[in-house]
């Protein structure tokens, strides 16, 4: 039997997000606060892996001054070397947007999620790097331990409430339906959603004690 994925729900989407954009430690840098927020909203809202989100260049994510609408992965960094279209929600372009400026200072670098420091920036972040950024703010956000691989399973579950299988597997990559079929299993949030809808039916009242 397939484990049910590890997700987040929106609050907790939004606790972690909230925490990436206002950290309150002194020493990180506009660029280094931006860089996490946006890496973390494009793998909540495209569902990326996180070894093909370190390798996407500036030319992936942003064209002729402005967000592309679509994210194209290209062969060369995906998986099982498929190319694949995601189409970019607003939520996504506009955290590319907030970035893009530091794309070009002090000088250009192809990589649209490089290191930190003068001497890196010609490199890019590493699977590593991301795995601690994810997990550290989640810990103090919402008190629990995940990993880049939790936000695109929250971003294929939430897909899945709206969409048919057959897209999904298209948009995460998958070779097999069979991968993509382990998010039809009721989550938590599902479980409790389906508890709460008893609260409208129609049930007889306790008797008043007499």
């Amino acid at each position: 039997m397939s484990k049910t994925p590890d997700t987040l729900t929106p609050e907790e989407c939004q606790r972690l997000l909230a925490k990436l954009l206002w950290p309150n430690i002194g020493c990180e840098s506009n660029y280094l606060i931006l860089r996490n927020y946006s890496m973390t909203v494009l793998m909540l809202e495209t569902g990326v892996r996180v070894g093909e989100l370190v390798q996407l260049q500036i030319h992936d994510l942003y064209i002729a001054g402005e967000p592309c609408h679509s994210l194209c992965v290209r062969p060369d960094i995906a998986k099982l070397h498929r190319q694949r279209i995601i189409p970019l929600t607003k939520i996504a372009r506009g955290a590319i947007d907030l970035l893009a400026h530091h794309w070009y200072s002090p000088e250009p670098a192809d990589w649209a999620f490089r290191r930190s420091g003068y001497k890196n920036a010609s490199k890019h972040i590493t699977t590593r790097q991301v795995e601690r950024i994810i997990t550290d703010a989640a810990l103090l956000s919402i008190n629990r331990r995940i990993s880049p691989h939790t936000l695109r399973h929250t971003f294929a579950t939430r897909l899945m409430r709206i969409t048919n299988a057959r897209i999904v597997q298209e948009l995460l990559g998958h070779k097999r339906l069979t991968s993509t079929q382990i998010y039809t299993h009721p989550n938590a949030q599902d479980l409790r959603m389906a508890i709460d809808s008893v609260d409208s039916l129609t049930v007889p009242s306790h008797p008043t004690p007499t």
